[in-house]
């Protein structure tokens, strides 16, 4: 059900940025008079609701702006200025790196045609002429740098700089001129200038400081400013931007700007979740709702986490039904209706989402959080299915299938699932030949919020690469920024289907977090990330404790990671991926004594199960690129995220023409695949 609980503010007013409360950050608000006969797990891992920071519009370096660039957006004179040349100047941003090392500012001041030289102004602090001098020099070196190594390699192109042609010599000139435009409406403008149009927008202060979510000079605004060719001031006694330049600029700038307000609003969305029940057969009826306890995965050795349990439902008392329509929520046609509201409902507030989104279809264990306690140890079917519309009542289904002989014998039962899942590529036979990718996800200690780390490898098949010998090579690498107050990306759509017959559930989880540029990463970060490899030979072994990193040692920031081996499939006629997981997490903890040390603390290896479209992602990487003002151009409709096959529905002799009830029936005939009874299952061989 949709989260509706009171936030600190009225219902559907806009959420404010101004400094957190953070003595009521994490209160929970139940009912008057229900407090002793609901339960709260305090170590429940899904979040409730953003945090009361401001959510940044771009990257958070961004906004930590240094006063030298202020000086410079007031027209203040250089503190001093270096010629670089200009190729090194277009093909490379070491002297930007450079300046942000020393806390100063620099940009390209002018250029020299005929000696191939830009002059670079450099800015600091008021009275911090240090910090520009050793700029200058840091800088000065580089280049020197640059010309020696050229030069050992007999391509100094300073000598080929003076025998441009006049062609080469008029792009570059252009060049040139176009980025001094630009960059000249990132500054304040200059007194007694005139321009052909002046526009207003009223900035929401009340609901988002501008300060706050677009940087202490708005230098979120740079790209409209550049791209619209207008001056964009703010004006705190109306509470507006004032926009100067062309119309035709004035009017785009405005648009884009309203734009911005949808992006920031997008960034603050609260989670959307509700907790459906499935009926896998609508010829029986549960009476009645037990609680089962649940063993999380542990540290082995570690008794005190060994201890760690939940609760899952499970149902009681089964009636036939006589073929009657029962008054629950448990068929899939209702259920794929509920979905797709939900899930089209909150796509078509993401379009002006900017950030990393991400979503997958899990089948794990349904574990209850914040619940009232039975009565005599279970609840009526009526009251429990009541109970999971109440506000107050939180859940969650495990990362982990949730059973270990399961578990340990689901690989076995996908490889022998031919009909319903195929090999991805059309050069492997057989689903038993298919060969894992590799995960590692680290999660590194920021102030900003903890940056998550991926990095996936594969396997290459050594005729691929003309090598005797196989190799690793690596298929993506991302960063993200997470929330300030958690270690997993925020939960935008949080829905489960739950089967009462084992407790088992489908979660429907779209995560939303901050992407991160290479180039903003913290120095030592981005160095650490190069020296990240996989060991092969620790690859192929996949049995016991995950460890194909090689060339890894955790040091200060470093929290925890994650080793992941994955064995991916589509469904059959469709670009659905099934994706089963052996992974296993570490914990690092920093010794009190000598912060560079690190005690490393293993969980038990665990098997997890997700599905979902391969054109997801596509559409996802919009919003990843998505400009400051611009808007996502996927289309929201169900039928683009749950496109139809040609397989129709999973009973014989009945089709439909709608893509999510086809998915529905095929992640049953999954659940009942991998969640069989452990009875049927004797060390991974199937038996009558």
């Amino acid at each position: 059900m949709a989260d509706n609980r009171p936030r600190g503010r009225r219902s559907g007013a806009r959420p404010q940025n101004r400094v957190p409360n953070r003595s009521t950050r994490d209160q929970r608000t139940l009912s008057p008079g229900k407090v002793d006969d609901w339960r709260l797990l305090v170590d429940a891992k899904r979040r409730e609701q953003r945090d009361a920071a401001p959510a940044y519009l771009v990257d958070i370096d961004d906004t930590d702006s240094h006063p030298a660039e202020a000086e410079w957006r007031n027209h203040k004179l250089p503190d001093c200025t270096i010629d670089v040349p200009d190729h090194l100047f277009w093909q490379d941003s070491q002297h930007e790196t450079i300046a942000r090392i020393h806390k100063t500012f620099v940009i390209a001041q002018d250029r020299y045609a005929e000696s191939g030289l830009i002059s670079i102004g450099i800015w600091a602090s008021r009275g911090d002429d240090v910090a520009a001098r050793r700029t200058k020099q840091d800088i000065h070196d580089w280049v020197l740098r640059e010309i020696d190594s050229k030069r050992v390699q007999g391509l100094s192109k300073f000598a080929k700089s003076k025998s441009q042609t006049a062609d080469e010599r008029r792009r570059a000139e252009r060049k040139w001129q176009r980025e001094v435009v630009k960059q000249q409406y990132r500054q304040a403008p200059l007194m007694g200038a005139a321009f052909g149009a002046i526009g207003t927008f009223r900035w929401p202060v009340e609901d988002y400081d501008p300060e706050a979510v677009l940087g202490p000079s708005f230098e979120a605004l740079d790209r409209i400013r550049m791209d619209t060719a207008c001056h964009i001031i703010f004006t705190s006694k109306i509470e507006s931007f004032n926009i100067l330049g062309s119309q035709s600029g004035v009017t785009k700038a405005v648009v884009l700007l309203r734009n911005v307000c949808f992006q920031i609003a997008a960034r603050q969305l609260d989670s959307t979740r509700r907790y459906l029940l499935h009926n896998a057969d609508d010829s029986q009826h549960f009476t009645a709702v037990a609680l089962k306890q649940y063993t999380h995965p542990h540290m082995p050795g570690d008794d005190a986490d060994r201890d760690k349990t939940g609760q899952s439902p499970r149902g009681e008392d089964l009636v036939e039904t006589d073929g009657k329509l029962l008054p629950t929520d448990g068929s899939s046609h209702r259920n794929a209706l509920l979905l797709k509201a939900i899930v089209v409902h909150q796509l078509s507030r993401l379009h002006f989402y900017r950030g990393h989104l991400d979503l997958r279809i899990r089948l794990g264990r349904f574990l209850m959080t914040q619940y009232k306690m039975p009565v005599d140890g279970s609840y009526s079917f009526e009251d429990f299915q009541g109970m999971l519309k109440q506000t107050q009542f939180r859940g969650e289904v495990t990362m982990e299938l949730g059973h270990r002989t399961r578990e340990n014998a689901a690989l076995h039962a996908l490889q022998g699932a031919k009909g319903l899942l195929v090999p991805q590529s059309g050069m492997i036979a057989r689903l038993s030949n298919v060969k894992p990718v590799y995960t590692a996800v680290f999660i590194f200690t920021d102030r900003a919020g903890d940056l998550r780390h991926s990095v996936t490898w594969h396997e290459v098949d050594p005729d691929e690469v003309g090598n005797s010998s196989e190799v690793f090579d690596t298929l993506s690498r991302s960063w993200v920024r997470l929330d300030r107050s958690s270690s997993t990306p925020f939960p935008l759509v949080d829905v489960s289907l739950t089967d009462l017959t084992d407790g088992s559930a489908w979660q429907f989880d779209l995560v939303g977090a901050h992407a991160v540029e290479n180039k903003r990463l913290p120095e030592n970060l981005a160095k650490l990330a190069d020296h990240i490899k996989i060991d092969p030979e620790e690859a192929r072994r996949n049995h016991g404790d995950i460890n194909f990193i090689s060339r890894f040692t955790p040091y200060l920031p470093t929290k925890s990671y994650q080793q992941r081996v994955s064995y991916r499939y589509n469904l059959a006629q469709s670009d659905y991926v099934v994706e089963l997981t052996r992974s296993q997490d570490r914990i690092c903890t920093a010794s009190s004594r000598n912060p560079g040390d690190y005690t490393i603390k293993a969980f038990e290896p665990r098997w997890s199960l997700e599905v979902y479209h391969s054109s997801w992602a596509t559409q996802f990487a919009q919003n990843e690129n998505l400009a400051v003002g611009a808007k996502a151009q996927w289309d929201a409709k169900v039928g683009t995220w749950f496109p139809m096959d040609d397989m129709g529905d999973m009973e014989a002799g009945k089709t439909t023409d709608d893509g999510l009830e086809q998915l529905l029936a095929k992640l049953e005939v999954l659940r009942q695949l991998v969640m069989r009874s452990a009875k049927e299952i004797v060390g991974g061989m199937e038996v009558a």
